[in-house]
């Protein structure tokens, strides 16, 4: 019966660090490739991103965006959609979540990279395409886009200037799309099943 829960927990300690160790919570991610040209907020403005098996909840988004216009108040939108078309024939859908805004007053006219962590994240479906969206009333913002698709999970999605959808090999915009990784606690118990296993079977052969 020992040996039986020996060999359990054991077991298990290989699954949940080796699940740990193959995880990745990186979903797309182009921010370091060449800056190119701006996309206006006072259309909507959208990238496009996909999930695989497995996903951990979105927690994190950055966007490269630039002042498009004088500080007035306003302020810029940022929100993940679903997608309604299908994999070769995407199309933007319904707002899912309020990822967050920016107020105008926190644009410069040097591209910077704006972080917008989600308090809660937001669950993912599984083998599923998103879209994340920016906009304004008064084109307050630009986004920075790339004719470089070299990044994470950038080469087989698409992006939207509020009337054109093209693939990214036309200029995706520059975004960073992060999930939650395995907590430090999961990662602990696992190894402490690992040590639990080795420390008892040293015991049994003694």
């Amino acid at each position: 019966m020992k040996y039986t829960l020996l060999k359990t927990a054991f077991a298990a300690g290989i699954y949940i660090l080796g699940s740990s160790l193959a995880y990745s919570d990186v979903l797309y991610d182009d921010l370091a490739l060449s800056q190119d040209g701006t996309g206006d907020s006072l259309n909507t403005l959208g990238d496009s991103f996909s999930t695989g098996t497995n996903t951990s909840p979105l927690s994190d988004v950055k966007l490269v965006l630039v002042a498009g216009s004088p500080s007035d108040g306003g302020s810029v939108q940022v929100g993940l959609y679903s997608d309604t078309g299908t994999p070769t024939a995407p199309n933007p859908g319904s707002l899912l979540l309020n990822i967050g805004s920016l107020a105008d007053s926190s644009l410069t006219s040097t591209p910077t990279v704006y972080d917008f962590s989600l308090a809660t994240p937001y669950a993912l479906a599984d083998n599923t395409r998103y879209w994340v969206e920016i906009s304004s009333s008064n084109g307050s913002a630009a986004w920075e886009y790339s004719y470089n698709n070299a990044g994470v999970g950038v080469v087989n999605e698409y992006w939207f200037d509020g009337s054109n959808l093209g693939p990214n090999s036309g200029g995706p915009y520059l975004m960073s799309v992060t999930s939650v990784p395995l907590p430090a606690s999961a990662l602990m118990f696992a190894a402490g099943l690992l040590g639990f296993g080795v420390s008892r079977k040293k015991t049994q052969a003694a």
